[in-house]
């Protein structure tokens, strides 16, 4: 995994092929750190080379994971998706109906679109 920062309050997140443990911890690790320095962060993912987990233990801990993103998602103002395969439209449309902010969805070609609606209206 991939974690980058796009501007003082936006990270660009670039999901590998097969999602680890590891993967995980880093992430939410970074996410934690970033909302306690900010407040609020937006987030540019970028799926087009995931495919899924690893192993059982690196799904496991992802789930572990999401039990806290009602409490991060209070903290994320926007979030874009770049889109590798067709069922991550399914995923996104479950993640709109429990994330209360916005979720755009992009395709691969589409990254420098992603990053300007994500960044458009920041600081203000």
């Amino acid at each position: 995994m991939k974690i980058e920062n796009l501007s003082d309050d936006a990270l660009k997140v670039t999901m590998p092929a097969k999602l680890a443990a590891e993967d995980v911890a880093q992430l939410a690790g970074q996410l934690d750190r970033l909302i306690a320095q900010r407040g609020h962060i937006r987030l540019l993912i970028d799926l087009t080379k995931f495919g899924g987990w690893e192993n059982l233990e690196a799904m496991g801990a992802h789930l572990d994971q999401l039990k806290l993103m009602p409490e991060r998602a209070r903290h994320i103002e926007r979030i874009a998706v770049i889109i590798g395969y067709p069922w991550q439209q399914q995923f996104l449309q479950m993640l709109r109906s429990v994330m209360p902010t916005q979720v755009q969805a992009f395709e691969a070609n589409e990254e420098a679109a992603a990053a300007q609606w994500l960044l458009q209206g920041a600081g203000s």
